[in-house]
């Protein structure tokens, strides 16, 4: 939609009524989000249209939730949390979804990450 709310529109519908999307971030024309279409208890991150960017293993009682997306200022990385590894974690990868990388390896769980406005730094709760 336009920034005053005029001429919203839908980017992705829900094929099943289960069906979360959340936490979208953009590059340009560029979306990537969080969803749980592939499982209802794993969350895996999605282009739009809708094109799957990881495939973590996960289901109810295993983790492997990939969510909080985020475009550093160029848009050539993307960081997102997983605990894909028992734990929330910061990842990194490049936009189509390859090259993912952990960052961090740390006690309890780290969320939100963002980018700092030059890319440099990842700030992170």
């Amino acid at each position: 939609m336009n920034a005053n709310g005029s001429s919203q529109r839908r980017l992705v519908r829900k094929a099943k009524v289960w069906h979360e999307h959340y936490a979208p971030t953009w590059h340009g024309s560029r979306i990537v989000y969080s969803s749980n279409r592939v499982s209802n208890f794993n969350a895996e991150l999605f282009a739009v249209p809708a094109r799957r960017l990881t495939f973590t293993r996960g289901a109810d009682g295993v983790l492997g939730d990939d969510g909080m997306p985020d475009y550093s200022s160029d848009g050539k990385r993307i960081v997102f949390t997983s605990n894909r590894d028992q734990q929330g974690e910061i990842y990194v990868m490049n936009p189509d979804g390859s090259g993912q990388k952990r960052l961090t390896r740390r006690r309890g769980d780290d969320w939100a990450p963002r980018f700092s406005p030059d890319g440099t730094r990842i700030a992170f709760t």
